[in-house]
């Protein structure tokens, strides 16, 4: 590299020397007609004396194409450490960008906030090209890097990848990622963000359902192709995130009905944990739960004067508890989570039980196929009036899915068991479990019910109405493939028989022939041996 240079000092004195003998020896004219030649010549020179100068800033390493990044390009940078990964990577920030840096050997005296000197060449990275480094020198220690503001959106298009940012929202959980590291939920707007931190979980402050500032690497999951698969953020440790507003506590929440979840009128900003209770419907494995709400229903919805009013219903939901717990249908239950939009109606996720005990088992709501579909018992038990005939049930990750017809109508039923349903393909059953909103369309400003399905809490919610006929469509099929290979064996049975016969037949006429033959000869003979005995 100081080659390099001293090549470099040496010829940008021979090639002003040059300009200047030009200028000298053209006259006013050419002057004035070639001055685009003589600025295309200065461009040409300075472009080649660039060329050759080591990369000095953080944003012309970041921006390098990748083919360019494979050339291993001089770099002499001067950063500050914003974060340090391991004993052979760091991530460092000038007054332009940031980049990564690769060292070998290892080395574990960097800290945030040193000033280093770094030379070395470019090395292409995961996403975004970096620095292998030839020399490190440390030059001090000063504040670490300016942390900028960044929303979901700027860490998932990569602007500010390997950069300081400064992220708020929500605490949403708080789990052990592995040894002496924690993983951190954070909710920005709709969006939820991991934040991965560099400390044990039990060294950390109350922050789940706490307005929180952060300070972190901007980083994310990489694929073979260049590609960022989706964004987090590294935490050193505890001291990098802030509470700048503490969760409410849990005793001050009221209960909140299902029903005004998610209503005109909330805040403009990440929702805050919602406290509901209300009779277990469902329990699954998975940490899903169907609660039916026991606050008093709601007044009906507002109908057409022509249209017959709906009755009162109490109304159901969906939760996620971030860990499952202990719950059967029928225990009443008070449940804390955070409100979110789960396709056709609100739900709770990352929640909690707070308490739980046993009641009565719930009654499934009877309704038709038509209310089924029309959606206006998402997340509720019922049960299906209209009986439906079973097509098909097949094995899938979580269970079977089960075809079913019900009056011209298709519709799937899930059973989470991996044990084979004892069902017979073409069954009338009667079908009770939750009803499940798949997709909605709207109409004007009205969002409607699409596609619904159920899911069964047990083999005990199908109850089979009548078999399916012996004769049924593929018995009937393997009926008559067995009779048409009946007759086809006749068939083959009758031609070989017919050649046999004709065979014998040739063969009994060609006898005869030889034995009247014989005959002819025998009498013939006997004649003759008369008549020679007259003579």
């Amino acid at each position: 590299m100081q080659n390099d240079e001293c090549r470099m000092t040496n010829a940008r004195p021979r090639g002003l020397a040059l300009l200047a003998w030009l200028f000298v020896q053209l006259s006013p004219f050419d002057i004035r007609h070639s001055a685009f030649v003589i600025s295309s010549t200065f461009v040409i020179l300075h472009s080649s004396f660039a060329a050759g100068a080591p990369l000095s800033r953080a944003i012309d390493i970041r921006t390098l194409p990748y083919e360019r990044s494979l050339e291993k390009i001089p770099v002499d940078l001067t950063a500050t450490v914003g974060f340090v990964e391991s004993g052979g990577t760091a991530f460092v920030q000038d007054e332009t960008a940031g980049t990564h840096v690769h060292f070998k050997p290892t080395r574990n005296d960097l800290h945030v906030g040193d000033r280093v000197r770094i030379q070395g060449t470019t090395i292409a990275g995961l996403y975004l090209p970096g620095v292998d480094v030839a020399t490190l020198q440390i030059l001090g220690h000063e504040a670490p890097p300016t942390a900028v503001p960044a929303s979901y959106d700027d860490l998932a298009t990569g602007r500010f990848h390997y950069q300081r940012v400064i992220v708020e929202g929500l605490g949403r959980t708080l789990t052990p990622l592995d040894e002496n590291r924690s993983l951190l939920r954070l909710a920005i707007g709709s969006r939820v963000l991991e934040v991965r931190v560099d400390a044990p979980l039990e060294s950390a402050p109350s922050l789940i359902d706490a307005r929180l500032r952060i300070t972190a690497l901007a980083a994310g999951g990489i694929n073979d192709r260049r590609q960022l698969v989706f964004p987090y953020i590294r935490v050193t440790d505890w001291n990098d995130v802030v509470i700048t507003q503490a969760a409410p506590a849990l005793e001050s929440l009221p209960i909140t009905s299902v029903v005004t979840l998610l209503q005109f009128g909330a805040a403009d900003e990440p929702h805050h944990r919602a406290r509901i209770r209300g009779t277990v419907l469902a329990a699954f494995p998975d940490g899903r739960v169907f609660l039916r709400d026991s606050t008093p229903p709601p007044p009906p919805r507002e109908t057409p004067q022509d249209a017959t009013p709906h009755p009162p219903q109490t109304p159901s939901i969906a939760i996620h508890l971030s860990t499952p717990a202990a719950l059967a249908p029928g225990h009443d239950a008070e449940i804390i989570g955070f409100p979110t939009m789960a396709g056709f109606s609100a739900s709770l996720a990352d929640a909690l039980v707070l308490a739980a005990k046993p009641d009565a088992a719930p009654a499934a709501a009877a309704i038709s196929l038509r209310e089924f579909q029309a959606g206006s018992h998402d997340a509720d038990l019922v049960r299906l009036t209209t009986p439906a005939v079973l097509n098909d049930f097949f094995r899938t990750v979580d269970g079977f899915e089960l075809r079913l017809t019900s009056s011209g109508t298709p519709l799937r039923a899930f059973l989470l068991q991996p044990k084979v349903p004892d069902l017979e393909i073409g069954s009338a059953v009667e079908l009770t479990g939750i009803c499940l909103v798949e997709s909605s369309t709207d109409k004007g400003f009205r969002s409607q019910a699409e596609r619904a399905s159920l899911l069964l809490r047990s083999p005990d919610d199908i109850r089979i109405l009548s078999t399916a006929p012996f004769w049924t469509a593929g018995r009937l099929v393997i009926a008559s493939s067995i009779l048409a290979g009946i007759v086809l064996l006749a068939f083959i049975w009758i031609a070989a028989q017919r050649r046999q016969i004709s065979a014998l037949s040739s063969r009994i006429v060609q006898q005869a022939t030889l034995d009247e033959r014989q005959r002819i000869a025998r009498e013939f003979h006997d004649t003759l041996e008369q008549e020679l005995t007259g003579l």
